[in-house]
């Protein structure tokens, strides 16, 4: 799956990659992680 920055690539438009971003995380909370992956 693509990262959302290149869903305007996916979707073959901008403006409605653009507006499900923001459906998704309207009211989402931004996690930010670090450490050691635990996936090989």
């Amino acid at each position: 799956m693509p990262t959302p920055d290149r869903w305007g690539e996916t979707f073959s438009d901008d403006v409605v990659a653009a507006a499900m971003i923001d459906r998704l995380v309207h009211h989402a909370e931004v996690l930010t992680l670090s450490g050691d992956s635990y996936r090989t």
